[in-house]
């Protein structure tokens, strides 16, 4: 992850870098759940957890000092596929460190992070803009039987890949995991490349 400032916006950023290829090595023991105290009953998956854990000293060192010297600026998190739902989860916790107004979440084609409780919680406490694209396979990992669910509300893009997005593509869904958005889609009816084009080729940074 990486912290931005942007004085003229008054933006304090907080971004996670997506990696699709970690979905191809999931684990029985990834998948196991970790509680967590942000509230009563929220627990996440242990992959994510631990992937919070590898950077949380140096973030919450940082996004502290940020806040304190920039109590003006809007806090956003954000991140891509996985760094979706590690962005999630730093939004959860972060959400209680900026006083009198929520913390912002932006994730395009996150995986499910947590449970209900804790999906609840982040619907609550956060603002969410949880964007999905289509039958992109990736938001609907892992799955809804294992008791995962998203936050929302959903920002559904229906139009097709190497398209650019406008208005009338993007359809509002105010439930948090509904089955008229992405989740409409059976996993094996869904695709990679989905995951790959929102709002433009959105890995094209990597390269």
């Amino acid at each position: 992850g990486f912290l931005v400032v942007d004085l003229r916006n008054r933006l304090t950023t907080l971004c996670f870098q997506g990696d699709s290829g970690i979905v191809s090595r999931f684990t029985e023991d990834d998948l196991t759940w970790k509680e967590i105290g942000v509230c009563h009953g929220c627990r996440i998956a242990t992959i994510f957890w631990n992937l919070w854990q590898e950077v949380h000293d140096e973030v919450m060192t940082d996004i502290k000092k940020m806040i304190s010297s920039y109590p003006q600026n809007r806090l956003v998190i954000t991140g891509h596929n996985f760094g979706g739902s590690v962005a999630t989860l730093a939004a959860a916790i972060l959400s209680e460190y900026v006083p009198g107004r929520k913390a912002e979440l932006f994730t395009y084609g996150s995986l499910r992070a947590g449970n209900e409780a804790f999906a609840e919680y982040v619907s609550s406490n956060v603002d969410v803009y949880r964007v999905t694209h289509k039958a992109d396979v990736i938001p609907l990992l892992p799955g809804r039987s294992l008791g995962f669910r998203h936050p929302g509300p959903e920002y559904f893009i229906t139009s097709d890949n190497e398209r650019m997005v406008t208005e009338s593509d993007i359809r509002v869904i105010e439930e948090g995991d509904s089955a008229t958005g992405n989740g409409q889609y059976a996993v094996m009816d869904a695709s990679w490349a989905g995951n790959k084009w929102y709002f433009g080729n959105i890995d094209a940074g990597k390269e």
